[in-house]
This record gives C-alpha cells, structure tokens and sequence, in this order.
C-alpha cells in the first residue's frame, strides 16, 4: 500500500552530509559516510485516516476521527544515514588479491504518514 501526500501545503528538510576516504597503510582503503536529516509536516489542515484493526494510533484524532500528522515526519525520511567501506588488497603476480566489506545504517523513518504502533511520532498536540 502507497500513501501520497498530494495535499501538503508545506513540509520542510535540510540536513548536512560528508565523506572520508582515507588511505591509513598500503593497500588499505576506508571510506565513511554519513548524514543528518531533518524533515517535518508543517500542514495543520492535513488529516488522513487512521490505520485500520490491528494497529494502536499515536497521532491525535480531530472531532472528524481523522489523524492529525502536522509535525510528523516526512514518510520514508530516517533522521541518521551512515556507511562505510573497508578494502584491502596484496599484489600477487599481474593482478591482486582483496578484501571487500561494505557497511550501511539507516535509522528509523516513518513507514506511513500517520503514526502507529510500528512507526515512530513527532506529533505531540491535536489541531482540530
């Protein structure tokens, strides 16, 4: 299931980013990664519906019984993003012989642009 904000008036997100690739030793290469993002709902008159069974809503419900996700998150925008690579390799003959691993994190994000008892909140008052 897909949901689209195609109603927001206004969200807002910015963030920073940077890389490291570092060379520390002969045949050993690292690269890090990583970012901060912040994103929010800034629409006090954006409501959708609330989950259905099975699920325990976070977000206030207005006097209509819709969700009130002003504040939210932006759906699919985690806050920390991290990676990093470590490569290294010995010269046999023409070629070379190495190691490869990569690593990746992602914090948690939304999955929805309502909160529920499997996504996270920021929404903390009812605007109705």
């Amino acid at each position: 299931m897909q949901q689209q904000l195609s109603r927001n008036r206004h969200a807002v997100g910015y963030g920073i980013e940077g890389e490291l690739t570092a060379r520390p030793a002969p045949g050993l290469d690292l690269t890090l990664g990583g970012s901060w993002n912040f994103t929010e709902i800034r629409d006090d008159a954006l409501f959708i519906a609330p989950c259905g069974g099975g699920c325990t809503m976070e977000d206030p419900i207005n006097g209509d019984g819709l969700a009130v996700i002003d504040g939210n998150d932006l759906p699919q925008a985690p806050r920390y993003v991290a990676n990093g690579t470590l490569r290294y390799g010995v010269p046999v003959g023409a070629g070379e012989v190495y190691v490869f691993t990569d690593w990746a994190y992602r914090s948690g994000a939304n999955v929805r642009a309502r909160t529920s008892s499997f996504t996270k909140r920021r929404s903390s008052a009812a605007k109705t």
